[in-house]
């Protein structure tokens, strides 16, 4: 359920994901390498995968969205999403103790902590880009509008310090991480396990410690209001941006594959990806403690 209504129907799980990097064709490898630099992070998740399925209309789309996510502007509007999607309760110092505690007696090193910290804040740095982008692409008017001035422009390249790591293989998720793997998607109502938490799954104990922590409130209504409020807030910042150029949106929906197109947008734009901003910005937050929950090193608006 969003802020405007019922949550729209998911579309087929083959819809929702494309080639791997190393599987796909030096095109769609190309556009990858692109898409991740202009987040500023080593990793993209499935929605830039996900509209993959036609390489022209990709192609089309990553034309009018690479400008825009070049622009200070879009960050400023994605610092607004990140800084919303926190769930205050969820990472009081209480709740940060005990999140710490429970590594500790799993044994998690310090040094892996830091690591699966930094990749923690490269995912709540790029998360709320995605979504400003799959909203854009759904929701943007079809006016046209100015190219940002050349001091708006951010130069694309990866940020340093933002790290990636490789999501667990299907062959090694046995035992409790398998599990862990197949109800998160289930509580939440998604489609397809998210990669980020296909990443956490290298270190069982740690995805055991913060599922314990968020799923108590997955779902629950303060939950789905934030979700609501995620999206509708997506929406106002997408009225701020830029928009595409004129005939952008009649020239899709006149494309062959047009029905597919919005049904995967809607899903990530209005349930998938507002979901594990939420996840990320509390696990971030029991990580890192409160203080530092809504903060990004990886900030480009100051």
């Amino acid at each position: 359920m969003t802020a405007n209504g019922p949550t729209p129907d998911p579309p087929p799980t083959a819809w929702l994901d494309g080639p791997a990097a190393g599987e796909a064709a030096p095109a769609i490898s190309a556009y990858y390498d692109d898409v991740a630099a202009h987040l500023r992070v080593p990793f993209l998740g499935p929605f830039w995968r996900s509209l993959t399925f036609e390489p022209s209309l990709v192609e089309s789309l990553w034309a009018a969205l690479s400008a825009l996510l070049s622009t200070r502007a879009f960050e400023r509007e994605a610092v607004a999403l990140r800084r919303a999607a926190l769930i205050d309760e969820a990472v009081t110092m209480p709740s940060h103790q005990a999140f710490k505690a429970d590594l500790v007696r799993a044994e998690v090193d310090f040094e892996m902590r830091e690591r699966i910290g930094n990749y923690n804040a490269a995912v709540h740095y790029a998360l709320p880009k995605t979504l400003l982008a799959a909203t854009w692409l759904e929701t943007s008017p079809v006016t046209s509008s100015a190219p940002p001035a050349p001091s708006e422009a951010l130069p694309p390249g990866v940020a340093a310090g933002a790290v990636a790591v490789t999501p667990l293989p299907p062959q090694a998720r046995r035992g409790r991480v398998a599990e862990l793997l197949e109800e998160i998607p289930r509580v939440h109502g998604h489609q397809l396990t998210d990669e980020y938490f296909l990443a956490l799954g290298r270190l069982p104990d740690y995805l055991n410690a913060a599922w314990n922590a968020i799923r108590p409130i997955v779902r629950d209504e303060p939950y789905n209001e934030r979700v609501g409020g995620i999206v509708d807030l997506a929406v106002a910042g997408v009225a701020r941006l830029p928009a595409p150029p004129v005939g952008f949106h009649e020239n899709l929906a006149r494309h062959a594959e047009a029905a597919r197109l919005r049904a995967v947008l809607a899903y990530f734009s209005h349930r998938h990806l507002p979901d594990i901003l939420l996840d990320v910005a509390i696990i971030k937050g029991l990580t890192d403690g409160p203080e530092r929950a809504q903060w990004s090193p990886f900030d480009l608006t100051d």
